[in-house]
């Protein structure tokens, strides 16, 4: 396995991850056992449109969720409800832990996702459909995101750029989807130096 230094950031020390190559896996969208092509891309940002092939899975790391989480979301978004500030109101529900807001898991699913360095290249987010949260979120849950590419074309008005579609899930640690949508995005095409 071979590291590779992420560009220096000001308010971020300079650390080396490791990078993978796509190797192939298992589908696990549609429950048939085909083959597929895979990527874990972490700590690059190399990934350009034409990297982006239908069918490609993008897996990543995995996140246990944590309290200041809970609460730094909560205060940014000015989300004051009783079941993210009081503990025992989850407990009343029946929830395992204090649950976790939707938009907190949403923004999780695509802070995973970035880290994989497959999104160093997009250029933009056009739109997200068929947002579903289909299993309760709590502190303590640790989370991984599948993604797997259902379309990729040039784009026709701007072709130093692609259009991809992805459709994503966030797993909980028991591999139970507790998320699932698809976004489509921008990606900029190989050889580009900077979209307009």
């Amino acid at each position: 396995m071979t590291s590779v230094e992420l560009d220096p950031h000001p308010s971020l020390p300079n650390i080396a991850m490791p990078t993978l190559k796509p190797t192939e896996v298992t589908s696990v969208y549609d429950g048939s056992l085909h083959r597929t092509r895979s990527m874990r891309l972490t700590g690059t940002r190399d990934a350009f449109f034409e990297d982006f092939a239908e069918g490609l899975v993008i897996e990543t790391l995995r996140r246990t969720i944590t309290e200041p989480d809970l609460v730094g979301f909560v205060q940014i978004a000015g989300l004051f409800e009783e079941i993210w500030l009081d503990a025992g109101k989850s407990a009343r529900i029946g929830l395992g832990g204090r649950a976790v807001p939707g938009g907190l898991t949403f923004a999780i699913s695509e802070g995973l996702l970035v880290l994989t360095g497959s999104m160093g290249n997009a250029v933009g987010m056009l739109g997200i459909d068929n947002l579903r949260w289909s299993h309760p979120v709590c502190v303590g849950d640790t989370v991984h995101g599948r993604s797997k590419v259902t379309e990729a074309r040039r784009s026709s008005s701007k072709p130093d750029r692609g259009v991809v579609t992805i459709a994503h899930q966030l797993l909980n640690q028991d591999n139970e989807v507790v998320l699932s949508y698809s976004s489509t995005r921008l990606i900029a095409a190989r050889g580009t130096e900077k979209c307009a």
